[in-house]
């Protein structure tokens, strides 16, 4: 993968640890790959990678030495060791195409030293936006390979597509089969590491092509309109320079379709990657049978959406997730039916935090609300009715973190409403308004105190809601009531504070 945007702390990297995580709970015994994770960020992103779960590939002056200490790694690893490594890799000068670096990595040290070590049978490409499930290691690739299945244009495409690779790319020679013999496709793809320079070449060629030659307004774009074809699938004097029919910021897509039609003979295109990606591969399906998914228009759920301050998704996530999904439907345009699955999954997720069903739109739905979650400061696990921990000393998955931040979220909860009493008894803001405020966050902060689980979970805790931890830094406290920040930003404040210390 290469690493370029913040997609990769919230999608690909958590998904990354789960899956070395809990292999054993799908069946280690039955696992027929070995996969590890090569990551290659640029300059400003390889201080995002998780440092705990992913070691740098050292690169020296001396190559030879270098690519010796990288043989000794794979070739004395335990038998079942997943490993991550990742490298600096720079932009490309003068790249005009801004989706470039995630393909241009793949023709750059040290990924080909990497590949000439003849150590992979199969690579796999796939970008930041993206989640990895257990299928990585229980689904084989065969033949020349995978690719992923999706739309990506309509009947025209196909055959724009085949028309621009016969003029422009005459190299390629003749493709491997016709226009619409393959299924509709996405970018990622699992390839036989024996053919994969030729692939990602032929790739790289096309999309730089396509994106340099292929969609100029002025001279292009009323030579296609004109047609034969264009005028018996679309009609004749109509725009064909436009998603979804012939769309520049998608080259590398097109590009890829050349690459396999030109390169691949036994190819498959399956729902196992890219699945989620577009609305012909939305169905649910088992993690062990899904490789990877590619959560193309719900990524921005997190980034764009939030709660509103009233409500809490540490304190009720439910609400908070039925906010969220109500405003989404009302400002996003290209709503997809798939965040209708998305937010009544992660209710599911939200009532059974335990038990959901081990599927992809559950699984996707658990990393999105957790990413929420952290964002909001709640950094304890979410927990099942039925399955509520006996004492905090007595339960190996509450751990020292969970304690303080159970702390925390009671402490900003009850200092919210204090804050709302004194604006209330101040008249700073209408009497209604304020009222409906203080209800809702007493409403929040008595159910998280009178929860049986954080009850258990804080033991020593005070009638008056003050922390037995104490802080010698009164400024944290103010610093929430005045911002109504979240407490973890909170603390990350106080920390950076040399005069501020946690008792």
């Amino acid at each position: 993968v290469g690493v370029k945007l913040d997609h990769y702390r919230t999608y690909l990297a958590p998904s990354w640890r789960r899956l070395v995580r809990d292999r054993s709970n799908y069946g280690s015994s039955s696992e027929v790959v070995q996969a590890d994770l090569f990551i290659a960020c640029s300059e400003d992103s390889c201080d995002k990678i998780d440092k705990e779960y992913c070691t740098p590939l050292r690169i020296t002056a001396d190559a030879t030495n270098d690519i010796n200490s990288w043989r000794h790694m794979l070739l004395n690893r335990e038998n079942d060791e997943l490993l991550c490594y990742y490298s600096q890799v720079p932009d490309k000068k003068n790249e005009r195409y801004r989706f470039a670096h995630s393909l241009n990595f793949l023709q750059m040290e040290p990924f080909l030293s990497l590949l000439g070590l003849d150590y992979y049978d199969y690579i796999l490409r796939t970008d930041v936006d993206a989640l990895l499930f257990p299928g990585l290691l229980h689904v084989a690739p065969d033949g020349d390979g995978l690719i992923g299945h999706g739309y990506y244009g309509e009947e025209i495409t196909d055959h724009l597509v085949r028309y621009f690779s016969r003029k422009l790319l005459p190299e390629l020679g003749d493709p491997l089969r016709s226009e619409s013999a393959m299924p509709p496709m996405q970018s990622t793809f699992y390839i036989r590491s024996g053919i994969f320079e030729k692939f990602v070449s032929a790739l790289l060629l096309a999309t730089q092509t396509l994106h340099e030659n292929a969609f100029d307004r002025e001279k292009v774009c009323p030579t296609i309109q004109n047609l034969d074809i264009t005028r018996h699938l679309v009609g004749g004097g109509g725009d064909v320079c436009h998603w979804p029919l012939w769309h520049k910021g998608i080259a590398s897509l097109y590009g890829t379709r050349i690459a396999v039609d030109h390169v691949l003979r036994d190819v498959t295109v399956t729902n196992a990657l890219d699945s989620l990606a577009t609305g012909l591969n939305i169905d649910d399906q088992p993690l062990v049978e899904t490789i990877q998914a590619h959560v193309i228009d719900i990524k921005h759920i997190v980034s764009r959406h939030s709660p509103t301050v009233t409500i809490s998704i540490c304190l009720d996530p439910k609400k908070a997730i039925q906010d969220v999904w109500s405003r989404y439907k009302e400002v996003e345009e290209d709503y997809s039916t798939y965040a209708d699955i998305l937010f009544g999954s992660m209710e599911h997720v939200i009532d059974h935090p335990l038990s959901y069903p081990q599927t992809i739109h559950y699984q996707t739905a658990d990393i999105i609300l957790q990413h929420f979650r952290e964002l909001h400061g709640c950094n304890w696990p979410l927990h099942d009715g039925d399955n509520l921990p006996n004492s905090a000393g007595g339960n190996h998955y509450i751990t020292a973190e969970d304690y303080n931040a159970a702390i925390q979220e009671i402490e900003w909860a009850r200092s919210k409403v204090v804050s709302f009493q004194e604006e209330l008894e101040n008249k700073e803001i209408e009497m209604k308004d304020q009222e409906d405020l203080m209800h809702i966050a007493k409403e929040e902060h008595g159910r998280l105190i009178n929860d049986p689980w954080i009850i258990d979970l804080l033991g020593d805790w005070c009638g008056n809601c003050t922390w037995h931890l104490k802080t010698t830094c009164d400024d944290r406290k103010n610093y929430l009531i005045k911002t109504q920040t979240t407490p973890a930003k909170a603390l990350l404040q106080a920390k950076k504070n040399p005069m501020c210390r946690i008792a």
